[in-house]
């Protein structure tokens, strides 16, 4: 039982709930029966069967047992901070200050038996506070400024909103030269295509084809060229040089789009972690991805 109980009070199930829980504001999680028999749950037999696992973690469930536990901000920051506080902090700075030297001693002392279980040392579990911290910090400054009277859609920024979601994705490729792993030709054709404020693929009876504000400049009966096209010069590249060996621009595509499916489901998560408003968040999410392809082209 001891193992079982532990691993639900240790720091990885307070990040896995806030992930399997229903997305809610404030402070208070909205979570059902169904969404905690979800939780993946640690084999309590990998703890039984080692002794010297079992007394330490025996012993540290003790300490923390008999103490009040405190908020995310007190366990893991050492400090409480306030819904006043949040809705006015940089939770990127909050992020930042998260050392295991400020986690409480017993609650460092828990994690580090089921981290070292699951093969992870203590850049992983610092990497995990930070995380925690993250998560909870954004909900509950969500909510604070939801509930706040001066709360108003004209105060609402799309661009700042915008910008601070840009700052916290990671995508630095460019389409195609960070795709080719070294492909330096042949060649089977290049194209030097006008440039223009809008691009878009489609297809129809004739195959598929690429417009630039409105005006069809390429068309091809392959899907993989047509999307290689259409790719390049959304990434602000008019001269398009297409490879010879199809292989090549299949398997650029295929990495490409998969960056992208990647990139597209962080940018979600964070918009539905800062913005509660649908229709605001349609907006900046809009904004978020000219802003993208505006920096991938210079």
């Amino acid at each position: 039982v001891i193992p079982l109980v532990a691993y639900l009070n240790s720091t990885i199930v307070a990040f896995l709930v806030e992930f399997f829980s229903r997305p809610s504001l404030g402070p208070v999680l909205d979570i059902d029966v169904w969404m905690v028999n979800k939780l993946p749950v640690i084999d309590p037999d990998l703890i039984v069967r080692d002794h010297t696992i079992l007394n330490s973690l025996q012993t540290v469930f003790e300490k923390i047992s008999t103490r009040v536990i405190g908020t995310v901000f007190e366990e893991v920051l050492g400090e409480d901070i306030s819904e006043k506080e949040l809705a006015t902090a940089d939770i990127d700075e909050l992020v930042k200050n998260v050392r295991l030297q400020k986690v409480k001693r017993d609650r460092l002392e828990l994690d580090r038996i089921f981290f070292k279980l699951l093969g992870l040392d203590d850049k992983e579990l610092e990497e995990l506070y930070r995380q925690v911290i993250d998560l909870v910090a954004s909900r509950i400054k969500r909510e604070v400024l939801v509930r706040s009277k001066k709360k108003k859609k004209n105060e609402v920024n799309p661009d700042i909103i915008a910008e601070n979601i840009i700052k916290r994705i990671t995508f630095g490729k460019r389409f195609p030269e960070d795709y080719f792993a070294g492909y330096n030709g042949p060649w089977s054709e290049e194209l030097k295509l006008p440039k223009g404020s809008s691009v878009d693929m489609g297809s129809d009876l004739g195959g598929f084809y690429v417009k630039i504000d409105e005006r069809e400049v390429y068309r091809s009966w392959k899907s993989h060229i047509a999307k290689y096209v259409y790719y390049t010069l959304l990434f602000g590249n008019n001269i398009v040089r297409i490879p010879k060996e199809e292989d090549v621009v299949k398997k650029a595509i295929e990495m490409f789009e998969e960056d992208l499916r990647r990139l597209k489901e962080e940018v979600s998560k964070l918009l539905e972690l800062t913005i509660p408003d649908t229709k605001i968040r349609s907006e900046v999410e809009s904004i978020v991805w000219k802003k993208v392809l505006l920096r991938q082209k210079q």
